[in-house]
């Protein structure tokens, strides 16, 4: 790292920095990843809020479901 000079330091330290930009491939990236994350967490939810419809569609007794 180079040595900035105190007056060079005080300079740069007054400069307004803007925020730093995004690029366009992380935004898609991270929506992808959250839309997966949304899809199977509502996956989950369907398969073990209709499960018990499913072992009485089958009609087997309590006991002989393993």
């Amino acid at each position: 790292m180079a040595r900035l000079k105190p007056k060079q330091l005080l300079i740069q330290s007054k400069t307004k920095k803007g925020p730093s930009r995004i690029s366009y491939s992380s935004i898609i990236t991270w929506k992808l990843i959250v839309v997966l994350v949304v899809l199977s967490l509502y996956a989950t939810y369907r398969h073990w809020h209709h499960r018990p419809a499913f072992e009485a569609e089958m009609d087997l007794p309590r006991a002989e479901v393993h």
